[in-house]
């Protein structure tokens, strides 16, 4: 139970330390939202219940050789793919899966093709006929390029928000940048770009529907006294973008919004201390650090103090910057303002994957290792201060689930009788793994245990 007001994960920590701040993880709310998004309609459910069942159903071994042979045979330049089954805890398999059978399709046609030919089980039979048919129909085809479409925005932003030195500002950034791009795509030229793409992938693969199926559609009776008349979308495709594309889009994004609204507050204060609003040499008031001060108010932050230190921070941030070469190299590389603001701004999915993992954006963590470095946390001890609590955000609970994974790599069944303080030290070793021992040092430390070990290993 992590959000219980008595008996909460979050309530016991804050009972120990009132100033612990409670943030989400970043990259669990975004994988929240699209599993949300993978349910926003009956159309998309269905999409995904289908690709599901026909993973499983490829999966078998006979048919799984025939998917690889049909693959040879159709891309002889092509490595061979296999489709990916999905996962609660990978949290890019949903877009794998999609993007797999998009370029296998063909090959994925034709092995069901084959089953329903060569296949003496009635029952196998009639599941690849059922499996054959959704994959014709065009309705199919628009799910699965809409979906694609939408985590080509999402999957990067996924990996970045997992990455072991994410930056809590460059996060919140990237949310925004993602949440802009799918609100782009209710743009009619981008809607009929998705069309378009599944129409052109229909003709290619000559499937037997090309475009939305013409349905019949049935007018509800008048009764007497009625003035309103019965409206109703008589088009498939324009039914299709009312009922499945915006209701699909809509959901996504009103998701994202409930996920990360909580950090909002937290974001539009330590904003203030990113790179970008220092360049921008923005005066703050006092009042401007209501919620840092009183966040870190155990620290004896004084708040007029750090609102003087900022201003005097800011107006003279890229000389205090270049006192340590590293950083200045980033100063000097375009790091300016235009950089930062890019993201905002962009609709591409190009610039997601390029501009914001850019090596040469100045983190949060650069600045604090500059006042620390430097000797500048003297000069402006209430600025450090803030820094320092910033620093402490953590966007992603990523790196300490990779960490606890490593529990099944070292406490295997010939090993299940460890101690605990064994299974601790070897935890320890395993999870931190960055960090430089001095095995001279350690050799010491370990012969110096007992006159045997101190004969076998050290120098008399």
């Amino acid at each position: 139970n992590m959000q219980g007001a008595i008996k909460g994960l979050r309530t016991i920590i804050q009972n120990h330390n009132p100033n612990a701040l409670h943030v989400w993880c970043f990259a669990h709310c975004l994988n929240l939202a699209v599993c949300d998004a993978c349910e926003a309609t009956a159309e998309v459910q269905d999409f995904f219940g289908t690709v599901r069942s026909l993973v499983n159903f490829l999966s078998a071994r006979k048919r799984t050789a025939k998917y690889v042979e049909l693959q040879k045979s159709i891309y002889p330049k092509e490595r061979i793919r296999r489709l990916k089954h999905f996962s609660n805890t990978r949290w890019t398999y949903h877009d794998r899966c999609i993007d797999v059978m998009l370029k296998t399709y063909k090959a994925v046609i034709e092995t069901l093709q084959f089953i329903m030919s060569d296949e003496a089980d009635k029952k196998i039979c009639d599941m690849a006929k059922g499996f054959y048919k959704n994959l014709n129909k065009f309705s199919f085809i628009v799910t699965a390029h809409l979906m694609k479409k939408i985590f080509s925005a999402t999957t990067p932003l996924s990996v970045y928000l997992q990455a072991p030195d994410m930056d809590f500002i460059q996060a919140m950034k990237l949310v925004k940048a993602t949440r802009q791009f799918l609100n782009d795509m209710r743009i009619d030229d981008n809607l009929s770009n998705i069309f378009s793409d599944s129409e052109s992938f229909c003709t290619s693969l000559d499937l037997e529907e090309k475009n939305m199926p013409i349905k019949r559609t049935s007018i509800k009776k008048k009764m007497s006294g009625e003035k309103a008349n019965d409206e109703r979308l008589l088009s498939s495709k324009d039914r299709y973008i009312s009922e499945v594309y915006n209701m699909t889009l809509d959901k996504t994004l009103m998701k994202l919004d409930d996920r990360y609204n909580n950090a909002e507050n937290v974001f539009n204060e330590i904003s203030l201390f990113s790179a970008e609003h220092l360049l921008l040499k923005f005066a703050t008031t006092p009042s401007s650090f209501n919620y840092i001060c009183k966040w870190l108010s155990s620290t004896n932050i004084d708040q007029d103090s750090l609102s003087t230190e900022y201003n005097l921070f800011s107006n003279n941030f890229k000389n205090f910057m270049k006192t340590c070469p590293e950083i200045s190299k980033n100063i000097d590389n375009n790091t300016t303002i235009d950089e930062f603001s890019h993201e905002n701004n962009s609709s591409d999915n190009d610039s997601l994957r390029s501009n914001d993992e850019d090596t040469n954006a100045l983190k949060l963590l650069d600045i604090f290792k500059t006042l620390s470095n430097t000797g500048m946390s003297a000069a402006f001890p209430n600025l450090y201060l803030a820094y320092k609590g910033i620093c402490t955000l953590p966007p992603t609970s990523a790196s300490a689930e990779r960490c606890f994974s490593k529990l099944k790599l070292i406490k295997t069944n010939l090993r299940s009788t460890m101690s605990e303080s064994r299974l601790d030290h070897l935890m320890l070793i395993s999870c931190n793994a960055d960090i430089d021992i001095p095995i001279d040092e350690a050799i010491n430390m370990y012969g110096s245990r007992s006159k045997l070990l101190q004969s076998a290993l050290l120098f008399s």
